[in-house]
């Protein structure tokens, strides 16, 4: 079944189940697993940060097979980076690993031509467009890298108007870095702004990076502007910024707007889409805020230590195995031996 996170998910309210979650707490009103929601979608989506599946096959170059394969995995969706050459077409890729790569100093300076000679099979932005209205299922979150240089702007309107033209609203999200940017996106589709349709999702970066701190928790609170409510359907923290103190902004953040894509009853943190949590206690602590999108160098593994403390909340004590947890779920057996590469696979900025 395809699913579309922001309009169709249900997050169930109720106690925790003491399994998967701490008690109650002030900054975690709700359940993360809840034994009503047993019988439909468990409320949390896992994107595949970059396109990789936390195997030794992964590679920096995102292919229309190597996409397809995803999907075909069980992944629900995908964060995926974009960058453009210097005749403006649209690649998927993380520029700074494409370019380490290819051996060039700069992916952007280079020609379509010279770029798919380099690596036949690139997937190009547009290709990957026609894939998700043709059926992929996944939903994709869109960063176009590049927001220094010239033409940055136009490719982000080109963008948002191709998104539109697809209707892929539900499917195809883009990272925007300022309400003023999204602001002038919308107003850029014109007469297709103004139809029935639903908004584009934008998502709202937000970096732990320069950010102050208090008692070891990042306060990236201070990124967020009143008008964001009003532009943004989704905030993107860092894993160090999704922290409690960041729900002290909610209240300036319930606004009208774009923000009405998502259910009036959802917790704040359920709005977040946070990168980029690779080990199974990093979700835990996640999930007992309420968030519900989480992206990961590791899709797979997290799916299935998912998949375990679903199995915990929804089987009845006499159906599970008395390993579910007296040791450790098979995911978490090399956690050591991947931590390295998955510290070296985190979001490059």
């Amino acid at each position: 079944m395809r699913m579309h996170p922001v309009n169709n998910l249900d997050v169930a309210g109720g106690t925790f189940h003491s399994t998967l979650c701490a008690a109650p707490s002030t900054y975690a009103p709700r359940a993360c697993i809840h034994p009503q929601d047993c019988g439909g979608a468990t409320p949390l989506v896992i994107f595949s940060h970059r396109g990789a599946l936390g195997l030794p096959s992964d590679s920096p170059v995102v292919t229309e097979r190597s996409l397809i394969a995803l999907a075909h995995s069980g992944v629900p969706a995908a964060d995926l980076d974009l960058f453009w050459t210097r005749d403006r077409t649209l690649f998927v890729g993380h520029p700074v690993a494409m370019a380490a790569h290819l051996s060039v100093a700069d992916v952007f300076a280079l020609s379509t031509d010279e770029l798919e000679l380099r690596s036949p099979g690139v997937l190009r932005g547009s290709r990957l467009l026609e894939l998700a209205a043709g059926g992929l299922n996944l939903t994709v979150a869109l960063d176009v890298k590049g927001q220094e240089r010239p033409g940055y702007g136009r490719q982000l309107e080109r963008l948002s108007r191709q998104i539109r033209s697809h209707q892929l609203e539900s499917t195809v999200w883009m990272w925007v870095w300022s309400a003023r940017v999204a602001s002038r996106l919308r107003g850029s589709l014109g007469s297709l702004s103004a139809s029935k349709r639903p908004p584009l999702v934008f998502i709202k970066p937000l970096r732990d990076v320069g950010a102050p701190a208090r008692d070891g928790q990042s306060l990236c609170s201070s990124q967020i502007n009143a008008s964001d409510g009003e532009e943004f359907v989704l905030l993107g923290p860092s894993r160090a910024c999704a922290n409690p103190t960041l729900l002290d902004a909610a209240p300036g953040f319930h606004t009208e707007g774009s923000m009405t894509v998502m259910p009036r009853w959802s917790p704040f943190a359920s709005r977040w889409l946070t990168w980029t949590v690779d080990e199974p206690h990093e979700l835990q602590a996640l999930l007992r805020l309420g968030v519900r999108y989480i992206i990961t160098n590791r899709p797979l593994a997290q799916l299935r230590f998912v998949s375990q403390l679903r199995a915990a909340v929804c089987q009845p004590p006499a159906a599970q195995s008395s390993r579910s947890w007296s040791s450790p779920p098979p995911p978490l057996a090399d956690r050591g031996r991947r931590r390295g590469a998955s510290e070296r696979l985190r979001r490059v900025e």
